[in-house]
């Protein structure tokens, strides 16, 4: 495990182990941490308890192990190409009324898949622009979208 996650993660902590070679998942227990970072790969050796009562998960075989550390939080997560950053601040631009409206947020971690995390500023549920804020010309300034701009599409072509 890299070591920058050395202070989150704690003995009794569950651990899941998959494998492309197996048809399951394989959940654990971490019980032990080597005592020592390894200095050449900033890693550290931890060892979790796992139910093989079938022995299919056999020693050498090569997993994926996921820890799941601390308390569950719910959080606000948005595409990572809807934060426009500038000097004045990261801002997003929300769809209201049919108007792109400038939105102050204060961003989180950044998450796999292009996401990422807002602290604030936005609310679940908010309709946020994530692509094509270059052509937004002004705060205010009216957009429609891509199912809109179809729609009056198909309609002229008939």
């Amino acid at each position: 495990m890299p070591q920058r996650y050395l202070q989150q993660v704690k003995v009794g902590d569950t651990v899941i182990i998959s494998s492309n070679a197996l048809p399951q998942d394989y959940t654990g227990t971490i019980y032990a941490f080597n005592s020592k970072v390894d200095d050449k790969t900033r890693m550290i050796d931890m060892r979790a308890k796992i139910s093989n009562p079938e022995h299919k998960l056999l020693p050498g075989t090569f997993v994926e192990v996921n820890v799941h550390y601390g308390a569950s939080q719910n959080v606000l997560v948005i595409p990572a190409t809807a934060v426009v950053y500038s000097a004045e601040g990261n801002y997003v631009y929300l769809m209201q009324n049919d108007k792109a409206v400038k939105t102050n947020v204060t961003v989180g971690k950044k998450l796999e898949n292009n996401l990422i995390i807002i602290k604030k500023g936005l609310k679940a549920g908010d309709s946020v622009i994530s692509e094509g804020q270059i052509k937004i010309p002004f705060d205010g300034a009216p957009v429609i979208t891509e199912q809109q701009y179809q729609k009056m599409a198909n309609s002229k072509a008939k």
